[in-house]
């Protein structure tokens, strides 16, 4: 007959304990000699960093880059959103969000097509002043015309202003 022995509760604690003992003790970390051995650790490990920044990203929506270098000297990496918008931006960390950065170029971007629009139009007139009127066509001595109109009003605006100013008196002469 076999012989049953009751296990207490101090028992029960004292192997959990020794059990949780065993999960908790160090590994050493020293470098790995084999050659094929240390390939795949890194191998293994690049993969398990790269998922981890990888979720990182993902679960907090931070930007994220990843440098490692083989063994051997190669290099691999992980960025979100790429590797080099996220180190341009710890390069130069006063850059701005990327929101104000897309708002100012935007604004910048409607200056450029303002100004080309605006050489357009000063080329084409450029181009009717130096050409002699008889040689235009109806359409482009219209244009002649309105191009004078727009400077005579423009310098009337201007003699106006000129008027207002030197009409105005002088706060020195109080």
């Amino acid at each position: 007959m076999v012989s049953k022995k009751k296990i207490t509760g101090k028992e029960i604690e004292t192997k959990a304990m020794d059990k949780h003992q065993k999960r908790k003790c160090k590994i050493e970390i020293k470098p790995i000699e084999n050659e094929d051995h240390r390939q795949a650790t890194f191998s293994k490990r690049r993969k398990e960093i790269f998922r981890k920044a990888s979720e990182l990203s993902m679960l907090s929506g931070s930007n994220v880059a990843a440098i490692v270098f083989s063994p051997a000297g190669e290099p691999f990496s992980f960025g979100h959103p790429s590797v080099d918008s996220v180190l341009d931006r710890f390069v130069s960390q006063n850059s701005p969000p990327p929101d104000e950065a897309d708002r100012e170029y935007a604004e910048v971007l409607a200056q450029l097509e303002a100004e080309k629009k605006r050489r357009e139009a000063l080329e084409e007139i450029q181009l009717l002043v130096d050409t002699p009127v008889d040689e235009l066509g109806l359409d482009d001595l219209q244009k002649y015309v309105a191009a004078l109109e727009d400077l005579r009003k423009k310098v009337i605006r201007k003699l106006d202003s000129f008027a207002i100013n030197s009409s105005s008196p002088s706060s020195s002469l109080n």
